[in-house]
């Protein structure tokens, strides 16, 4: 997360929402609980044990609540009679329960009649462990602790209760009723409650269920699990059975340490709570067979908890098309009006060779969608676990560009449109309980994607697909905007830096706009293209909102995407986050998704079929082209893509440009006053273009800017040009030699009495 403050704070709210009722209930006699509900309850609590110290603790866990249906009391105010039959919180060195007696409470209309907001209060009896400072000890409180609060229906999600200022100190008694020190419950909060949840995620061919070897070592296939939930995990179990088989499930893998993966948006990959096996793909069957996976976490205090991951196809010999002689790194030079020749070849042996086609998706230059912004911060009680919050505040801002858009229910608690509108910051409180975020991994994206799942369906939303994918490469961006403009979804990126303790941190941002340019520049004796990419997000770091938010990417020397000019933590070293992943949230009516078993190759909306034909396969090299006649400058991604005999969808994909040149404006006629017309590319890397118009010939200087205001180059000094259109070259150099770093300049355009400027971003 991204993290200014490193102190713990306890927001203490108005005073006036909170009113301190008599214990003794005036409810009538008749009143029965007819209902009941499990939420999930976050509290903070102050306990001092006498010689030990004080220490404050926060909880999380379940409360199993009942409420009689509404009656009347004698002095008109209607009442509903509650109970927290059974408490169940913990967090690190507490236990905190109820096992013994109910807390019982009241919720009391504020004026006669069925008027919410109404008070609401709990008398609560605890049972409590501190393993840490009495060992082996349960302590209970001798008096009831008083907590109340408003709500505005009940259950009271998201509504917080505290104990009246000044805090009550309630007495707390051992087992032999001997006082030994005192509690203070400061502030509760409830949100909706989740079960427990195995997600698995597998490593798939885009576009198919068909397994891909783990890059690491391609004798494997990946399989990670994750539980959602505040659930201490002891061990994962991995096994698998042939799809629909009735047989028993047979164990390939065990972890027991959860460090082998994890996909943490606090810790780097490696360093715990992920889990994760390995099949040998070596011991399947030639021709490839459906399975089943399941994994099954063995947790301290839940028992058991298992999940099954959608079916998939693993293949010894995965049948994938792929470009021959094409590094995935690079962009494919497009030259326009000409033929492009793609060779193009299938490892696999097929005796009725696929049918291939080749495809082309123009990308945008711009693309943009409005976005709410959603505050992690001060969300909840625990300002540590706000920190952490940025995943569901993200898929917060993402699920209210769809309740914009079509999909009202995703805004109101439980999809009921006739309850009121929730904000994006409970929206994303009750994400995380979904999400499992807590304040010491954040939220992982398997997390993230099994709890908007949840979410979506507990709002009554059935069809979507929410998906994780990993950023490595160029080509990974390419993808990731295909994604954000092609098929109506919203993508939460994920962002990392590493700090100056040697941290590795990340942070999860959603997409408001994208835009790119491609360009031609000359490498050696060839030419090549180059691609410049720009974005803006909604980042939930203190709710800024897209216009806050506009970077460049670029790449490190590593060829990883970064944010220019990025931190993902206020400590990071680097001013450049690398880009790492993203999590896509697909509705129905969308290609997107992982499955698209049904769906045809050519189904995808905007796609282009430029070339088709047969592979040989077997290793054997054919020959595609693609005839760029007629088809505008600019960025493409380039597929390959064919269908096996069971209709499985396989692709290879690239990054494919066109040399575009565009500008600021339309171009000048002779009308037209002296003006400066523009750049490009911009961003640019290694050489920009200043293009600019003089209505008569007069004398030009052109000035480059650093973000300081210092001049960096005398680009053109008081030369004299004839009136046209002219344009100028930056190729990055300083006056005197040396190459300026990467960043943000400006240039300064004076001529025939005009002073313009304009902003260049520089990409190494």
């Amino acid at each position: 997360m991204r993290n200014g403050s490193r102190c713990i704070a306890i927001v203490a709210l108005a005073a006036a929402f909170f009113f301190f009722w008599p214990h003794q209930s005036t409810m009538s006699d008749t009143a029965q609980f007819v209902n009941n509900e499990i939420v999930f309850a976050n509290a903070i609590v102050e306990i001092e044990i006498y010689g030990l110290g004080m220490e404050t603790y926060t909880m999380f866990g379940t409360w199993d609540l009942s409420w009689s249906d509404p009656v009347e009391a004698p002095d008109g105010h209607i009442e509903i009679e509650t109970e927290i039959v059974l408490m169940d919180l913990t967090g690190p060195g507490i236990i905190f329960g109820n096992s013994g007696i109910p807390s019982p409470g009241e919720v009391r209309s504020i004026d006669p009649g069925i008027d919410f907001p109404a008070e609401s209060f709990f008398d609560v009896y605890a049972e409590i462990e501190i393993p840490d400072m009495m060992p082996g000890v349960i302590l209970h409180n001798a008096v009831p602790d008083h907590i109340v609060g408003l709500v505005d229906d009940f259950p009271s999600y998201f509504d917080p209760y505290n104990n009246p200022a000044p805090f009550p100190e309630t007495p707390l008694l051992d087992e032999s009723e001997i006082e030994v020190g005192m509690m203070r419950i400061i502030h509760v909060e409830m949100t909706p409650y989740y079960p427990p949840e195995m997600h698995i995620i597998t490593d798939r061919m885009k576009g198919s269920d068909i397994l891909i070897p783990y890059p690491d070592n391609e004798d494997l296939f990946r399989v990670q699990a994750e539980v959602s939930g505040p659930y201490e995990v002891v061990d994962v179990e991995f096994s698998y059975r042939i799809m629909g088989s009735p047989d028993p499930w047979m164990p390939f893998a065990i972890d027991t340490d959860g460090s082998a993966e994890s996909f943490s948006t606090v810790a780097d990959k490696g360093e715990g709570d992920g889990w994760s096996g390995y099949l040998d793909r070596w011991t399947f069957p030639p021709d490839g067979e459906w399975y089943e996976l399941q994994a099954t976490a063995n947790t301290v205090r839940n028992g058991p908890i298992s999940g099954m991951g959608a079916p998939v196809f693993i293949d010894p010999y995965p049948p994938f098309p792929e470009f021959a002689e094409i590094d995935p790194d690079s962009i494919v030079y497009a030259k326009p009006d000409s033929f492009l020749i793609l060779l193009v070849r299938l490892v696999k042996y097929f005796i009725n060779p696929p049918l291939v086609k080749i495809q082309v998706f123009p990308m945008g230059f711009d693309f943009k969608r409005t976005l709410s912004p959603v505050n992690q911060l001060g969300m909840g009680p625990d300002s540590t676990l706000n920190e952490k919050s940025c995943g569901p505040a993200s898929a917060a801002s993402c699920l209210k560009y769809f309740a914009d858009n079509g999909h009202p229910e995703l805004e109101h608690p439980g999809g009921d449109t006739t309850k009121d509108e929730q904000t994006g910051e409970q929206m994303a409180g009750e994400l995380g309980t979904a999400m499992g975020t807590n304040s010491t991994t954040g939220t992982t994206p398997g997390g993230m994607v099994a709890g908007i799942n949840r979410y979506l369906q507990s709002h009554g939303k059935t069809g979507w697909t929410v998906e994780h994918e990993e950023v490595d490469e160029y080509l990974d961006i390419g993808e990731m905007f295909d994604e954000f403009e092609a098929d109506g979804e919203d993508v939460m990126m994920i962002v990392e830096s590493v700090t100056a303790s040697g941290d590795t941190v990340r942070h999860c941002v959603t997409l408001g706009s994208k835009g790119s340019t491609v360009y031609e520049t000359e490498q050696g004796p060839v030419q090549a293209m180059c691609v410049a990419y720009s974005l803006d997000f909604m980042d939930p770091w203190g709710g800024k909102g897209t216009e806050q938010n506009e970077y460049a990417v670029s790449h490190d020397n590593d060829g990883k995407p970064t944010l220019v000019g990025y931190k993902a933590d206020n400590d990071s070293t680097s001013t450049d986050a690398r880009i790492t992943g993203y999590v896509k949230v697909s509705p129905p009516d969308s290609s997107g998704g992982g499955s698209r078993l049904a769906i045809p190759a050519t189904a995808d909306p905007g796609w282009i079929e430029v070339d088709a034909g047969v592979l040989q396969g077997n290793g054997a090299i054919d020959t595609f082209y693609w005839d760029t006649t007629g088809f505008p400058g600019g960025l493409y991604l380039l597929e390959v893509v064919s269908e096996t005999p069971d209709g499985q969808t396989c692709r290879d994909l690239r990054l494919a440009g066109i040399p575009q040149y565009t500008v600021d404006a339309d171009p000048p006629t002779p009308e037209t006053p002296t003006k400066l017309i523009g750049s490009y590319p911009n961003p640019f890397n290694p050489m920009t273009t200043i293009e600019f118009y003089l209505a008569r010939d007069t004398k030009v200087e052109i000035t480059i800017y650093d973000v300081a205001g210092r001049t960096v180059r005398h680009l053109v000094r008081d030369r004299f040009m004839h009136g046209g259109t002219h344009q100028v070259r930056w190729n990055g150099i300083k006056d005197g030699g040396g190459r300026v770093s990467s960043g943000v300049y400006f240039y300064k355009f004076r001529a025939d009495g005009v002073e313009l400027s304009s902003k260049l971003v520089l990409l190494r």
